[in-house]
């Protein structure tokens, strides 16, 4: 586990899509150990989908937001949040040059964001790659009350 005093809160969603997006850009190289390759992106995404979903608070206190790397998140945990499925997402598309953003989104009628998916872009268009759950499919949208795009810079 990782040392509590290197555990940064995240005090909003944009705190989280910072963290997201560095994570898997940075340590892409994690996914070496993954021995598909880019034209096998629908596999990769399907192993993800098939992950436990399992929330923060479930795998240890609830009081801070678990961002992790993708080799940890592969080799500590039997399932990963929305979050950390988009970071594995995310940097498997990086590691294999496939072009990649995230959403912030929420269906709520508030429209207080509250969940966060990878967009991939394949054969030239931006395709819903949201791996949180099991029954999600590649290219399934969403009805939303908030959206905002997130891509690298």
């Amino acid at each position: 586990m990782i040392p509590r005093e290197k555990i940064k809160p995240l005090n909003s969603y944009l705190d989280s899509v910072e963290s997201i997006m560095r994570l898997s850009k940075d340590y892409c190289r994690d996914m070496r150990v993954i021995t598909l390759g880019k034209d096998d992106f629908e596999i990769f995404y399907t192993r993800v989908c098939n992950l436990k979903y399992i929330e923060d608070s479930e795998v240890g206190s609830g009081e801070y937001e678990r961002l992790w790397r993708a080799k940890w998140i592969m080799e500590r945990l039997e399932g990963a949040d929305c979050k950390k499925k988009s970071i594995l997402i995310a940097s498997f598309c990086n590691l294999h040059g496939i072009p990649v953003r995230f959403i912030v989104m929420s269906n709520r009628r508030d429209k207080q964001p509250h969940h966060i998916y990878t967009e991939v872009k394949l054969k030239g268009r931006w395709v819903v790659a949201d791996a949180t759950y099991p029954q999600n499919r590649l290219g399934k949208k969403y009805k939303e009350t908030f959206r905002k795009v997130f891509r690298y810079e």
